[in-house]
Parts: structure tokens; sequence; C-alpha cells
């Protein structure tokens, strides 16, 4: 009798296209040299505005550029409603502004983004506004059964929080309201300011 080799995986051959960013509502946005991902304007209330369509490792640069050009390290926000990542990003240059910002999330914010969003949180205790993140960001690990019989592909939790399947829950909640997107803006970011500038 031989023995079959198996996969635990499954594989599918259908290509779904997905944008590489969504664009953003607010209107007369600078664009990052640093990353084309990030861009940034200063909001009629005084509040810094950094939109961020993914994650790299020019990111925390490109953030923290925008922050310093805007002059707005007193206040600022970082949306990553549509921030679906693609590298892990660091926090490194964004850490002396500490304590002044609020991350927008909501289900669009996956994988990498799910993680610079967490470690806005914990690294430089930002404030989340919106909703549940869309809880995928784990690793995927792969096991190779002995005596060659086949492969097994599995998610590992991430190393600091587990979030997979439930996503980031923000602390403060707010939905989108189709009103203020007449003016340029969302719920989100109003909610935001008010926040940042009580």
């Amino acid at each position: 009798m031989g023995r079959d080799r198996f996969s635990a995986t499954v594989t599918c051959d259908i290509e779904v296209p997905v944008p590489p960013y969504c664009m953003p509502v607010v209107p007369g946005l600078s664009k990052s040299p640093s990353d084309e991902y990030v861009m940034y304007k200063m909001l009629d209330s005084g509040v810094g505005y950094v939109y961020c369509g993914r994650t790299s490792s020019q990111t925390d640069r490109a953030v923290s550029e925008a922050i310093e050009k805007l002059n707005a390290t007193k206040a600022y926000i970082i949306d990553l409603t549509d921030c679906h990542g693609f590298e892990q990003a660091t926090l490194a240059a964004i850490t002396p502004y500490s304590g002044n910002c609020v991350a927008l999330v909501g289900p669009g914010t996956a994988h990498f983004g799910e993680r610079y969003a967490r470690d806005l949180t914990t690294d430089i205790r930002a404030t989340l506004v919106g909703s549940n993140t869309a809880g995928c960001a784990s690793y995927i690990t792969k096991y190779e059964l002995p005596r060659g019989l086949g492969v097994v592909e599995y998610s590992e939790k991430q190393v600091r929080g587990n979030f997979e399947y439930k996503g980031i829950s923000p602390s403060m909640k707010q939905t989108h309201e189709p009103e203020p997107l007449t003016k340029g803006t969302t719920a989100l970011i109003q909610r935001a300011e008010r926040k940042l500038k009580r």
C-alpha cells in the first residue's frame, strides 16, 4: 500500500482586481515625497490630517514629515479607514508626537493597517475613532509534515495582541454618515476634530 501525499491548503485561480488604495474624500491633499500612499493637509479646524492608503517601510518617515510640514505636532489625525497595509511600518519617527493623535479605523483597515493602528495606540497613545477593523492580521505559517506527507499552512496569532477574526474595537465608536461627505469631510473626521480640540 502506498502513502498518499496531501496538503491542507486550497488554491483558487480566480483573480480579483484590487485597487492599490481608495481615494480619500478630503479634497486638496498634498502627496508625500517619501510615500505616494501618504497624503496630508491642514483642516479648517487647525487640526492636521494625514491619509494613509497603505503601510510600508516608508510610512513612518512620510507621516512624520507630514506632521512637521503641517506644524501639527499638537493635534493630528491619521486616517487608516482605507489602509489595507502592505508591509510592516515602524513608529520611530513619530514617537515624539505621543499623545496628540487620533487614528480613524473601520472595516477597510486590514492586515498591516491593523497592526499600525494597534501600534499607534500602544506606542504613542493614539485614540482610535470609528468602527471595528477587518480582523485579518495573522501570520501564515507553514509546517512540513514528517516523511514527506505534505505541508500544512495555518494562521498564527500576532505577537502583540490577538484580533484575528474579531478586529480591533476603537475606544470611540462612530459610524459613517452621508451628510458630511458633501462638505469634503466625514463624520469620523468631525468626531476626531472634536476630541483633539477639547
